[in-house]
């Protein structure tokens, strides 16, 4: 499911890894992040809000952006972010993305 909605590549480019290496690692934690997320918004198992956005082949549904970006940073502070600290700071982050997103919905 998490690759449909952030694909491993998009994660890849986010956390600026060129080789294949630590893809198996870069999906679990991907994986991980989408359920974490779902927790955090409290949604049933498979459910992250997306919304309407008009492409040339009409509409289609994406992850709101703020979720994805808590997603992918949430990625990255268990990837590469060696200081504890720092990867505190940065799953707040993440969290008050969400939270931001659960309050106004954006």
């Amino acid at each position: 499911m998490a690759d449909a909605l952030i694909p491993l590549e998009a994660v890849k480019k986010f956390v600026r890894v060129t080789h294949n290496d630590d893809d198996d690692l870069l999906q679990l934690l991907l994986d991980g992040a989408v359920s974490w997320a779902q927790q955090q918004l409290d949604l049933p198992q498979k459910a992250l809000p997306m919304i309407p956005t008009e492409t040339d082949d009409g509409t289609v549904a994406v992850l709101a952006p703020a979720v994805k970006l808590a997603i992918l940073v949430h990625v990255q502070a268990h990837f590469d972010t060696p200081d504890p600290k720092d990867r505190d700071a940065s799953v707040a982050f993440a969290t008050r993305q969400l939270e931001t997103f659960a309050a106004r919905g954006v």
